[in-house]
C-alpha cells in the first residue's frame, strides 16, 4: 500500500518512483537544496526474533559525492 504522509499530500508529492524488491526498497525523489524529507516504508514481519535492521543510504543521482547514510540497528519482533 502506498500512502502519503498526510491527507493533503499525494504520492507524487512524496516521491517520484518506488521499486519494491525482495531485499530492498529503492525510492526516487526530488529534494530541493536546504530541504528535508521523511519517507516511510511499511514492513511485515514473517518470523519472531531479533534481526539486524540495515543502514539506510541516500545518494544524489548524478553527484555520487553527495550522499548520506544512517547507522544499522537492531529490531525485535515479538507477539
Amino acid at each position: 500500500m502506498i500512502m502519503a504522509e498526510d491527507v493533503n499530500q499525494t504520492v507524487s508529492d512524496v516521491y517520484t518512483y518506488r521499486d519494491i524488491r525482495d531485499d530492498r526498497v529503492l525510492t526516487y525523489f526530488d529534494l530541493p537544496r536546504g530541504k528535508s524529507k521523511t519517507l516511510k516504508v511499511r514492513l511485515q514481519a514473517s518470523y519472531l526474533g531479533s534481526f539486524t535492521l540495515p543502514a539506510v543510504s541516500c545518494e544524489a543521482m548524478y553527484e555520487a559525492e553527495t550522499r548520506a547514510r544512517t547507522m544499522a540497528g537492531t529490531v525485535k519482533v515479538g507477539k
